[in-house]
């Protein structure tokens, strides 16, 4: 093989794997853009703070939860004060809503909530709405903050259509942030198109160096 020939070769072998390499970097690259479209925010950790829990203080962040892994609104953050003193929690929340349906809805909400209990290991206040009344409950030996959702399907205006108990808790956000990420990767698809590339360009080197008859 001459010194032409070898060039001409090495020329092509890298025109195929070069298409092999650029077809797997365009699938990360929509990939990504998949995700930060279906999952549009990341989501922070959980943190509880007890320590201030004798002298009338407690505080936490994290994501809401519901029981079943039902819920379209995962995406939420979630904080909540609590004053011993003022018998008052404090209770916000912001959420993107319906994402992968058009765009995004960010809400936002806060509630200050009467405490009904608060003795050595437990908080609980309740929040009264005209559809629903949801009772929160705050553990001091786990950290644990959960909810209670009953729905009101009877009085006028309400819907029947939901189920008439809802529980909930606050967990790590950043846990339901990568489990998101993670539904929207579409495997097969992605093992299935490098395959077909690879083999593609396999065939395309093999024609290369194919001794001519």
């Amino acid at each position: 093989m001459n010194l032409k020939n070898f060039i001409q070769k090495s020329f092509k072998v890298i025109l195929w794997l070069s298409l092999f390499v650029g077809v797997i970097i365009v699938r990360v690259e929509w990939n990504d853009l998949q995700k930060s479209v279906k999952v549009p925010v990341s989501l922070g950790s959980k943190f509880i703070f007890t320590e201030s829990w004798d002298k009338g203080y407690f505080s936490g962040r994290g994501t809401w939860q519901v029981a079943g892994d039902t819920q379209d609104n995962k995406l939420n953050m979630v904080e909540i004060t609590c004053l011993r003193n003022e018998k008052t929690c404090a209770l916000s929340v912001a959420s993107v809503n319906n994402f992968g349906f058009g765009r995004p809805l960010l809400a936002t909400s806060l509630d200050i909530l009467d405490v009904e209990r608060w003795d050595s290991q437990v908080i609980i206040f309740k929040e009264l709405k005209t559809c629903a009344e949801t009772t929160y409950s705050v553990t001091r030996d786990t950290k644990s903050v959960m909810g209670l959702r009953k729905l009101n399907t009877n009085r006028e205006g309400c819907s029947s259509d939901n189920r008439k108990e809802v529980g909930f808790n606050l967990v790590n956000g950043l846990d339901v942030f990568i489990g998101l990420i993670h539904d929207k990767e579409d495997v097969p698809l992605n093992i299935f198109i490098a395959i077909i590339t690879f083999l593609i360009s396999a065939a395309g080197i093999y024609r290369v160096f194919k001794p001519r008859s």
